[in-house]
């Protein structure tokens, strides 16, 4: 995927005075990576999936830690290409999140209604809106977004074909507009565990892109099938230039797939990926039931699939929080 050049942004000066105690002054020659360097490059995947899926390889260090931080220990390391870093302080890039959910009253708005109060989930992203057949005040200012709710058939696959209600959540979106004020659109199921602050961390690496994450793989079960990998729908991950292709463009894929008899994960995928939309693979980022089956304890996990209870929730919750 080819990124648009720009200019890099503007770094500390590349050396520093540095007064000794014997009242000499000595110049030290550092430099702080900018996008576009091999040292960025690097720095972005220890800060993110390094971390991630090999804490032991960064003691000391956290999500909390600066640019500098991750950028001195790879300057440690004489096989990685990094300049010692400036004495300054930056703090990783943010990720932004749009997160949003279609729910029907009853367990969906309980279970959402408990993430809004107990400020957790969906409610740890940046903003979040959730679509209804009517108005409902789920608490702290989130009021549901009516739209039609239609009856669902059943898929190919023998899951819902529900395609047709997704298509009218995605004209909502698009009227809202919000999703286009943050890095990443987020599609939730009611009944996800998910954990913002972590999916923020592995999608570091794609902010700016065009890009979608598939992170479901079973092209082991079914060798040769088209539709591995794919997105499943507990939690579809869509850049914002990716959501705009989408909302441009998916007409055209409603022309020419059969849509009336798939999900709407499945149609997605293929959609984005006629739309020339790039596809991420990342496996790890949920545990899912219906894909390789859930487990709360996978602390590189960002979501857990699926809890249809509210204690099941929680529980699935506090373990995966380490609590």
């Amino acid at each position: 995927m080819a990124e648009a050049k720009s200019m890099p942004p503007t770094t500390p000066e590349t050396t520093q005075q540095v007064t000794t105690t014997t009242n000499t002054t000595t110049t030290v020659t550092c430099h702080n990576a900018v996008k576009g360097e091999h040292c960025y490059v690097d720095l972005i995947w220890a800060a993110t999936s390094g971390l991630v899926q090999h804490p032991e390889w960064y003691p000391g260090l956290s999500r909390e830690s600066t640019m500098e931080d991750f950028q001195a220990l790879l300057a440690s390391d004489k096989s990685k290409d990094c300049p010692k870093p400036c004495d300054t302080n930056t703090s990783l890039p943010h990720v932004s999140l749009f997160c949003w959910s279609v729910a029907r009253p009853g367990f969906e708005h309980n279970v959402i209604r408990m993430q809004i109060s107990d400020d957790k989930g969906m409610h740890q992203c940046d903003s979040m809106a959730v679509f209804s057949n009517s108005k409902y005040d789920l608490g702290s200012g989130v009021v549901t977004i009516p739209i039609q709710m239609v009856p669902c058939g059943v898929s190919r696959d023998n899951t819902a074909a529900n395609v047709a209600q997704f298509r009218l959540a995605w004209q909502a979106l698009d009227t809202d507009g919000r999703f286009r004020d943050h890095d990443f659109t987020v599609k939730v199921d009611p009944d996800a565990v998910l954990i913002p602050d972590r999916l923020r961390q592995q999608l570091m690496p794609h902010v700016g892109g065009t890009v979608y994450v598939a992170n479901c793989d079973l092209r082991d079960k079914w060798p040769g099938s088209p539709d591995y990998p794919m997105m499943n729908g507990a939690l579809e991950v869509i850049s914002k230039l990716g959501m705009e292709a989408l909302i441009k463009g998916e007409p055209r894929c409603a022309s020419s797939f059969p849509w009336q008899v798939w999900g709407e994960d499945l149609y997605l995928g293929h959609c984005l990926q006629m739309l020339q939309v790039y596809r991420v693979d990342n496996f790890n980022i949920l545990t899912d039931n219906s894909c390789r089956g859930s487990d709360c304890h996978r602390m590189d996990a960002a979501a857990y699939h699926y809890f249809k209870s509210i204690p099941a929730w929680q529980t699935c919750f506090n373990i995966a929080m380490g609590r």
